[in-house]
């Protein structure tokens, strides 16, 4: 039990900071001139104007077992907006599911995501992919759900999947940095954060 509880923690600590990167992403800059290159979701935000964020990925996006089933980082993303700007109306969308690689996402895609018209998507696979999937399959799918969201006006943000542990006969750190770089070279291609 103290182990599993250590754990968990160090996986809660892990996603506050990913909410936390994240949510920098949607401060404005102090300078307008520094604009280029932002999300148009921080002039919402800034504004107080309703934004819909959609977290979409697998069991770590989800509440889960990650944290004892406490707050999922889509959870801890909202707060930490909210925090940033106290007078955004900020409306948090979970579509994490548990084994999902991006072969079943955009199965899913439409019904749990897109249909909620998100003026932002938070996209984090890769975990189960590098079981699941060959790269070019991860890769062509990640393009998929970029582009998707990107046609109903959504911005997207990539998450690279984080390692499990150093001896993860399932999901290797080797292959699992595989598929992590291709998640950046994806953000690279498409100019997204």
């Amino acid at each position: 039990p103290g182990a599993k509880r250590t754990d968990r923690m160090k996986t809660v600590r892990v996603l506050l900071l990913v909410s936390l990167c994240v949510a920098a992403w949607a401060q404005p800059p102090a300078n307008p001139a520094d604009a280029r290159g932002r999300l148009r979701v921080s002039a919402l935000l800034a504004e107080g104007r309703p934004v819909k964020i959609a977290c979409f990925g697998d069991s770590i996006t989800g509440v889960y077992y990650h944290t004892g089933r406490r707050r999922s980082w889509c959870d801890l993303l909202g707060i930490a907006l909210a925090r940033i700007h106290p007078q955004a109306r900020i409306e948090m969308i979970n579509a994490g599911v548990s084994g999902n690689d991006t072969g079943a996402a955009l199965k899913r895609m439409e019904n749990d995501v897109l249909r909620h018209a998100p003026h932002l998507v938070v996209v984090m696979f890769g975990m189960n992919d590098v079981r699941a999937l060959a790269p070019v399959d991860f890769r062509n799918n990640l393009e998929s759900i970029v582009r998707r969201a990107r046609d109903r006006g959504a911005e997207v943000i990539l998450m690279t999947p984080n390692a499990i542990g150093p001896d993860d006969p399932v999901r290797p750190p080797a292959r699992l940095v595989e598929y992590a770089e291709i998640v950046r070279d994806v953000g690279r291609e498409q100019e997204l954060p």
